[in-house]
């Protein structure tokens, strides 16, 4: 049976700061403040939900039209994807009897790439398109742009791909006696590294 998130400190959640204790780590317990921070958040992805629909029904609407709602779309769903991954990576909520125990999946495809990754770059994106029309007056089109959508996707898919292909100990696995995904020091500066990388392109 899954664990449930509660507005006050479990039995189970002492537990998991004392092994983390005993070597020689601090862990916060779950508790209310993440339990808040889920409702507020979740509040703020509705009323968002709401915005994206509105803009999308009403997108021939010139104001809206330059706004590029197709692109607003695919960045507010990339952000859901980055929250949802942060809960696991984070220690937001209880992993184990939930689908979050599947460190790899969330941890990296959700949360790194599906979430920092493409929103930074489909930010990114936007902004170069704004600057082409607005600044240089030119359209927003073109096989540069293509390329480098392509090759964003091409390298994100190899990352993930090996990501896949490393064996556990070295990447990131579930530890199911504290109930958290564990980073391999070595893997998780590659993972930094990687978004640093993307954020500079």
């Amino acid at each position: 049976m899954a664990n449930l998130m509660s507005f006050s400190v479990t039995p189970q959640e002492l537990l998991r700061v004392k092994f983390f204790l005993i070597a020689g780590k601090k862990l916060d317990p779950r508790g209310a403040s993440d339990l808040i921070m889920v409702f507020v958040f979740l509040a703020i992805y509705l009323f968002n939900f709401i915005a994206v629909l509105f803009m999308l029904w009403n997108r021939k609407y010139p104001p809206l039209k330059s706004k590029n709602p197709i692109l607003m779309t695919f960045i507010f769903l990339s952000s859901i994807f980055w929250f949802a991954g942060d809960l696991q990576v984070n220690g937001h909520a209880p992993l184990k009897g939930t689908p979050f125990v599947h460190c790899k999946f969330f941890g990296v495809w959700m949360h790194v790439l599906m979430g920092v990754s493409v929103m930074s770059s489909l930010i990114g994106l936007r902004s170069y398109g704004l600057y082409r029309v607005f600044c240089r007056g030119r359209p927003f089109r073109g096989v540069a742009l293509y390329v480098s959508v392509t090759i964003t996707i091409l390298v994100m898919l190899a990352f993930g791909i090996i990501t896949q292909a490393l064996p556990a100990p070295v990447s990131v696995y579930y530890m199911d006696y504290v109930d958290v995904c564990f980073f391999d020091a070595g893997y998780r500066a590659g993972l930094i590294s990687f978004v640093w990388v993307n954020w500079a392109a």
